[in-house]
């Protein structure tokens, strides 16, 4: 600003001029770690000179890329939402990926850096997961968990209710029967005296 006016404006940066935006922004970007200077020269109409400068560093990015994962244990028939975090702050990911026993697997972006897999075991036994990912800087960071499926060998619950003990005959007894098992229950039978 000037109370003249400004006639002419230059911003370097390591003394090469750049274009700043409608905002008066330049966005700088540089791959190569080291102090950079920005000036800004301002010159008014009747032509007085003002300079600003500043110094700013790039930094390697030397951070691993964040991988986080939490599994429980399972019984063979049922399934487990996995839902690995995976992200990076810095230079930003390059790669990642999660694998089940050596195997990668789709995943789908979810919200908040997280990501997610329905996981269904095919058969009792372990299973490792292995998170992976790699920055943009090279960084990479990996966690491993192992699920043990189990088989499933508990019983279903059954549960019987009558309205009434009792009744004079030609009224109606309303028979509440359910089931639940800790995996799922595939067939349900009611008998009535024997018969089915």
């Amino acid at each position: 600003t000037d109370n003249y006016g400004i006639a002419n404006t230059v911003f370097t940066i390591d003394d090469k001029e750049v274009q700043l935006d409608e905002n008066g922004q330049y966005v700088f970007t540089d791959t190569v770690a080291g102090t950079h200077t920005a000036k800004m020269v301002a010159i008014d109409l009747v032509g007085h000179v003002s300079e600003k400068s500043c110094k700013f560093k790039v930094s390697d990015d030397t951070w691993a890329p964040y991988c986080s994962l939490g599994v429980s244990n399972m019984i063979l028939g049922n399934s487990q939402e996995l839902k690995p975090s995976i992200y990076d702050n810095q230079s930003g990911l390059k790669f990642y990926e999660m694998t089940i026993n050596g195997k990668p697997v789709e995943l789908t972006k979810a919200e908040n850096n997280y990501y997610t897999y329905l996981f269904t075991p095919t058969e009792v036994g372990e299973y490792e997961i292995v998170v992976n990912a790699e920055d943009n800087a090279g960084n990479k960071n990996s966690v491993t968990k192992v699920i043990k499926c189990t088989p499933d060998t508990g019983k279903p619950s059954v549960s019987v209710k009558l309205s009434n003990a009792e009744v004079i005959v030609g009224n109606d007894i309303k028979v509440t029967v359910t089931a639940s098992d800790n995996v799922k229950v595939t067939e349900l039978h009611f008998y009535q005296d024997g018969v089915e």
